[in-house]
């Protein structure tokens, strides 16, 4: 009978769905943090993650609709279908890549962090204290408005958002829409299914941030764009070059040997940070964290 009650609840009033996830969230918060006094934050997050995020989620997703829901410091915006949205708004699908940037962004003053790949604006919104400004560029159109909505819905005002592809050159590219958020890709060989194709304006880098933008200084610079990491790279060689930034890539096994050449070529040393295999295409993929060397 109660399962019955909540059902028609939601159906009839989507927004409950959300007051509910904040009341269980806070509640076993509360029980965890004060009353049990779990200090290991792994283990926080795998209780919380049982008992909260997978039973509301599977409500959530009949419902079809956007779920705002908060996370510690910040509101989120995801779509309960899109079973990708949720664990990369969570920042925990790739291991310790977060921290990693966090101790680099925390000792650089007043950081200029561009990411390559804002998705629906996880990372973005994560390191946007720690930043005096942030490009976030998302060539998706879908995940470029669920990101306008995150840096809105928390008043974030240091964050310029640009919905654009990135790639080795001006023009304009065919964006291949995946049936997951975070695998939408101009390589139209990664997915085997394409719900649609876009077509979308794209830009270098060194034409991005150099020449429009006008930056005189990048301090970290994170890509992740689904295979495209190669042609980015290209595209960013004054970058390199001058402004030499710290790097974060996700590069695909295939494109280890291309992106290691690149980065040798402007003298930058990397070393791997996380590794794991895409549960799609079941192509094995890495974090690099690259350093100039002077």
């Amino acid at each position: 009978m109660s399962r019955q009650i909540i059902s028609s609840l939601l159906n009839s009033k989507p927004k409950m769905l959300a007051f509910l996830f904040q009341l269980l969230n806070f509640s076993i918060s509360i029980i965890i943090y004060r009353i049990i006094k779990v200090k290991e934050f792994t283990v926080r997050k795998i209780v919380l993650n049982l008992l909260v995020y997978k039973p509301l989620l599977r409500l959530a997703r009949r419902l079809n609709k956007d779920l705002l829901i908060y996370n510690s410091r910040w509101k989120y915006y995801f779509t309960p279908t899109d079973s990708s949205s949720y664990n990369i708004m969570m920042l925990s699908h790739e291991g310790d890549v977060p921290i990693i940037l966090f101790k680099v962004l925390k000792n650089r003053e007043k950081a200029i962090f561009i990411d390559v790949g804002a998705h629906q604006g996880a990372y973005t919104l994560a390191f946007s204290p720690y930043c005096s400004l942030i490009i976030a560029i998302e060539a998706h159109p879908r995940n470029y408005e669920m990101l306008e909505r995150n840096l809105k819905t928390n008043k974030v005002n240091n964050v310029l958002a640009i919905n654009c592809a990135i790639t080795s050159h001006e023009g304009k590219v065919i964006l291949y829409s995946s049936q997951f958020s975070d695998l939408h890709t101009i390589h139209p060989l990664r997915i085997k299914t394409s719900k649609e194709k876009i077509e979308v304006p794209a830009y270098s880098l060194d034409t991005l941030l150099l020449e429009k933008l006008n930056l005189e200084k990048v301090d970290v610079l994170k890509i992740d764009v689904e295979g495209a990491e190669v042609e980015v790279l290209r595209g960013m060689n004054k970058i390199l070059d001058k402004l030499k930034p710290i790097l974060v890539v996700e590069v695909f096994s295939k494109n280890l040997e291309r992106v290691n050449n690149l980065l040798k070529t402007h003298n930058y040393r990397y070393e791997i940070i996380y590794e794991s295999v895409g549960p799609i295409t079941n192509e094995k993929y890495f974090y690099l964290l690259a350093k100039p060397l002077s």
